[in-house]
């Protein structure tokens, strides 16, 4: 985070300063003479600090810092441990689960009582059955 505050602080500065932005000339009113150069400088300059963000965020991702980024950002690409495979409501107070933890299936009954665990098949069990009875 320290260094992060202190490349933008320098980055701010650069941008501040007025030989840089020529803020004297474009607030006279004349014709904006901006080279191609100073355009594309500006455009790499713009997506190379894109892309440093990019790489900041996933590795903090990777380390565990922040599980709430957005996929687009290209999240972890881990498989879940925990799935529901389906939910039914039986009544207004009370559901059916059916889900998989680490290859075993849980058919879970939960109402105002708790929950409670129907029954458990291991995967190799459910391959050998052919699927969900």
């Amino acid at each position: 985070m320290r260094a992060t505050s202190v490349i933008l602080a320098i980055g701010g500065a650069l941008c501040a300063l007025p030989g840089i932005a020529h803020a004297q000339r474009l607030a006279g009113g004349e014709a904006a003479n901006v080279s191609i150069i100073r355009v594309a400088a500006a455009l790499a300059v713009s997506v190379a600090a894109a892309f440093a963000l990019i790489i900041l965020i996933r590795s903090r991702m990777a380390n565990g810092r922040s599980r709430t980024m957005p996929g687009f950002l290209g999240g972890l690409k881990q498989s879940r441990r925990l799935s529901a495979i389906e939910v039914l409501r039986v009544s207004p107070q009370a559901e059916l689960a059916l889900v998989d933890c680490d290859g075993t299936e849980y058919l879970l009954f939960y109402g105002q009582s708790g929950i409670e665990i129907l029954s458990r098949r291991e995967r190799s069990n459910i391959d050998a059955q052919g699927g969900v009875d």
